[in-house]
């Protein structure tokens, strides 16, 4: 990955967020010991969004697999419609309509990918993009505190990338946050877990989210 400056320059103004370019909930759950996500985005209006309270069905579980050069973490393929990604063996893969979770119930940790058509942010900078993220992630995401911000290149490709923490349902969290565009469609990954095992887990979480990669 190559760090680039995270000097903005001239963001949008928030007018344009708050009068409705960008609404958000991406909730992060607790069920049965794991931290599951279930969640949507939206952008101008809503196109067919899963609801926060509906699981998502388990995905046709991939074959190709794969070994983290850096870690020898081995990683098992998904190809998404717009972009594909390699994640921890043995994790569990559910999918339902833009958005899919990643997910390992024992230490609990998780990946979520949403793919959001990104209506009246077409043309922007990418750090405007993510600056409307940033707003939203401050709403969903209780007690949020930002530790980090960046702009840099995740496998070739200009991301947006924070790191914070927050407490979910009485637990808290790390997350590490990336924003990513293209003509259509904005993307947010995020990989997280708990703090008390991110020192355990990070590596599992930074050697999925580094594969992650756009189909041209």
């Amino acid at each position: 990955m190559t760090k680039k400056s995270a000097q903005r320059g001239i963001a949008a103004p928030p007018l344009l967020i708050a009068g409705g370019v960008i609404v958000g909930l991406i909730v992060l759950l607790t069920a049965s010991g794991a931290l599951k996500f279930s969640g949507y985005v939206k952008v101008d209006q809503p196109t067919n969004q899963t609801s926060p309270e509906a699981p998502l069905p388990a995905a046709e579980q991939p074959t190709q697999e794969m070994t983290a050069p850096e870690s020898g973490i081995k990683l098992t393929a998904y190809q998404g419609t717009d972009y594909t990604i390699s994640y921890p063996e043995g994790w569990t893969v559910q999918s339902a309509n833009s958005m899919v979770s990643i997910t390992q119930k024992e230490p609990s940790a998780g990946i979520l990918i949403i793919t959001n058509p990104i209506g009246s942010l077409a043309g922007a900078k990418l750090a405007t993009i993510a600056d409307a993220n940033k707003l939203v992630a401050k709403e969903q995401f209780k007690n949020a505190n930002f530790l980090t911000e960046e702009e840099m290149e995740l496998n070739g490709q200009s991301a947006w990338r924070y790191e914070l923490t927050a407490n979910n349902d009485g637990t808290d969290i790390k997350v590490i946050y990336y924003v990513l565009a293209d003509s259509k469609n904005m993307y947010i990954l995020m990989g997280t877990t708990t703090v008390k095992n991110w020192a355990e887990l990070e590596g599992h979480l930074t050697a999925s989210l580094d594969t992650f990669k756009l189909l041209q």
